[in-house]
C-alpha cells in the first residue's frame, strides 16, 4: 500500500477506510439476505456509518478495520450464495473468515458467527465434503504461519505467553462476573462517554451515552415484541449478536476499538 500510495498519515488512515467502505456493503448484504428487508439493510449501513465507534476505529490505521470488513464479508458471501450452492458459500466464506482470522484474533468472532448460521440455516443440507473443503483455508493459512514461526519457536512461545499474561492482567482465572463487569464498564462506559475518559470523538457525553441507551432500548424492544420476536430474521440477527457479545465478553480483551466487530450489529438491531 505505501509503496503504491507513499508513506504518510493520511494514506495510513484511508486504507483502514477502504475497508470499513467494505464493511458497510457487506452490513448491507448480510442484513438484506437474513431480513428479506432492503429498506432496513439500507438503515442499518447508514446508521453504521454514523456511528462515532465505527467511524473513528475504521480509521485508525489499525488492522481492526481489515479484519472486521472481511469478516462481515465471509457472513455476507455465506448468506448471498447459501440457497443457490451450499458448498461454493461455504467455501467462500470460510477463506473471508480464515483471512479475517489471519489478520487479526478477533476473526474468531466472525468464525463462530458463521457456524452459527451455517447451523441454523442449513444443517440438515451439511455434508462432510462441505467441511473438509471450508477448512483448507485455515489449513493453509496455519501451514505458512507455522513456517513463520518455526523461524524462532522459543521467542514466538515467549511472546505469546507475556500477551496472555498482560492481557488477563496476570490472572487467568475465569469468574463471569467479573468479566460482565469489566465488559460494561472497562468497553462500553469508556467508550460512550460514561468511564474516567471518553474514547473516540470529542464532543458532549450525554450525546455519546443516548446512543449507547439506543441500541440497548433496540434490543429490548425486539426481545419484548412477539411479532418481530416470531420473525426469523430477527431471531438469527438477535442470535449472532448475543453469541459475538458472548465471546467478546468471556474471552477477548476490554479495549473499546474492539467494538468495531460488534456496533455494526446493534446497528442493524437499532
Amino acid at each position: 500500500w505505501y509503496k503504491v500510495f507513499g508513506i504518510g498519515l493520511l494514506q495510513m488512515r484511508l486504507l483502514s477506510i477502504l475497508w470499513g467502505m467494505v464493511g458497510l456493503v457487506a452490513l448491507f448484504t448480510l442484513v438484506w439476505k437474513l431480513t428479506r428487508d432492503v429498506r432496513s439493510a439500507a438503515l442499518a449501513a447508514a446508521l453504521t456509518a454514523t456511528d462515532f465507534v465505527y467511524v473513528t476505529f475504521s480509521s485508525s490505521g489499525r488492522m481492526d478495520g481489515m479484519a472486521a470488513a472481511l469478516g462481515f464479508a465471509g457472513l455476507a458471501v455465506y448468506c448471498s450464495l447459501r440457497e443457490r450452492n451450499l458448498p461454493r458459500a461455504m467455501l467462500l466464506g470460510h477463506i473471508l473468515v480464515a483471512a479475517a482470522i489471519f489478520t487479526h484474533p478477533n476473526g474468531i468472532l466472525f468464525f463462530a458467527g458463521l457456524m452459527f448460521l451455517t447451523i441454523a440455516l442449513d444443517r440438515r443440507r451439511i455434508r462432510f465434503a462441505y467441511l473438509a473443503a471450508s477448512s483448507t483455508p485455515y489449513l493453509a493459512g496455519a501451514a505458512a504461519w507455522g513456517w513463520y514461526i518455526s523461524q524462532a519457536p522459543r521467542d514466538f512461545v515467549a511472546q505469546m505467553w507475556s500477551q496472555i499474561r498482560e492481557k488477563s492482567g496476570g490472572n487467568l482465572a475465569f469468574s463471569p462476573l467479573e468479566f460482565i463487569r469489566r465488559e460494561v464498564v472497562n468497553r462500553y462506559l469508556v467508550a460512550y462517554g460514561l468511564g474516567p475518559h471518553s474514547s473516540g470523538v470529542a464532543g458532549p457525553v450525554a450525546l455519546k451515552a443516548i446512543v449507547l441507551a439506543a441500541y440497548v432500548a433496540a434490543a429490548l424492544v425486539l426481545l419484548g415484541n412477539r411479532e418481530l420476536r416470531r420473525s426469523r430474521g430477527c431471531q438469527l440477527l438477535l442470535g449472532l449478536t448475543g453469541l459475538v457479545f458472548a465471546i467478546m465478553t468471556f474471552f477477548n480483551e476490554k479495549l473499546t476499538y474492539y467494538l468495531l466487530n460488534i456496533t455494526p450489529l446493534y446497528s442493524a438491531i437499532l
